[in-house]
């Protein structure tokens, strides 16, 4: 006879409160009712259906008797069961809500799927995998509320300083992109160098640093031509940088580096570093948007910086 549904599964948990807390407060699953049994437990739901059971771990004889584990027998992370899966919904609110409680989480992207995924440990160790449909993500504009450009743009032209203004840029880039690293920069002049005006990580890339970009696929594609460059993957990323290595280890795995244009030239880039294996045409969009808005605002250097920054 075929199976039908999955029923349940099973993690033996050190502390039961923090894994009922995870899956309540990080997942959004809630209490159900659970039946007598010898041992501290819980029972969690996803609406009306139980799916998930929680019983303490330790050496207690019921438990090892009702399980079939022996004394001392380890219990951490997935074991032999990989992960577990779950179809989930509005990935913004889950990156969102993960973030606020610092819990650490993977994002990965499908090429050629439907689906986007995040991968989180609960308490336990135990992989939970998280799958969102690709169009979740939507277009830039439509994964926003009506108001949100107009608030920004406000918030923008309201600012009192440049600084300012580049942190509302970068607030809001944050929220909905969640990158690694973003960073502004200002072309000098029409030269093919760039200065950067906002980072979000300013050690490893400090605000004044300058880079030279003649002679560099990135200098073609951007500041000449004007277009998109996405760098999908490791690969991508050291081809196209020579400071490739800084931003793996600060743990990009894509780069996107959207033209400010004015009057039909480049007066800058906006650069992100981004946690996807591949960059997404949302992605895209959304840079693009801000791009539009900041353009009135930078103004090209008349005069070159120095080099403070090789990379």
């Amino acid at each position: 006879m075929p199976l039908t549904d999955l029923n349940h599964f099973l993690v033996l948990t050190q502390d039961i409160e923090a894994s009922r807390r995870f899956y309540i407060d990080a997942l959004g699953m809630r209490d159900a009712p659970r039946p007598w049994a010898p041992f501290p437990g819980a029972w969690l739901a996803i609406g009306s259906q139980v799916c998930l059971h929680l019983a303490q771990a330790n050496d207690d004889p019921a438990m090892l008797h009702h399980f079939g584990r022996s004394p001392g027998e380890t219990l951490h992370g997935s074991g032999a069961v990989d992960h577990i899966a779950f179809y989930a919904s509005d990935l913004q609110e889950f990156e969102q809500r993960l973030t606020r409680q610092s819990i650490p989480y993977r994002r990965r992207s499908i090429p050629q799927s439907s689906l986007e995924q995040i991968f989180v440990d609960d308490p336990d160790g135990v992989t939970i995998e998280l799958n969102f449909p690709a169009d979740a993500l939507g277009s830039a504009r439509g994964t926003l509320p009506d108001g949100a450009y107009a608030d920004l743009t406000t918030a923008f032209s309201d600012a009192p300083d440049a600084a300012t203004r580049y942190r509302e840029i970068a607030r809001f880039v944050d929220t909905h992109l969640r990158p690694v690293l973003f960073s502004i920069n200002a072309r000098v002049g029409r030269s093919m160098r760039l200065q950067r005006v906002y980072s979000s990580d300013e050690h490893a890339y400090p605000v004044g640093g300058t880079k030279d970009k003649e002679g560099t696929h990135f200098g073609e594609t951007v500041l000449r031509g004007g277009q998109v460059l996405s760098s999908d993957g490791v690969d991508a990323i050291r081809q196209n940088f020579d400071d490739h290595r800084r931003i793996l280890d600060l743990g990009g795995m894509s780069l996107l580096n959207v033209p400010i244009v004015a009057d039909g030239a480049c007066i800058g880039v906006l650069n992100a570093v981004l946690r996807e294996p591949a960059v997404q045409a949302q992605q895209v969009e959304l840079m693009q948007a801000v791009a539009g808005i900041l353009a009135p605002g930078l103004r090209m250097h008349a005069v070159p910086a120095p080099d403070t920054d090789p990379a």
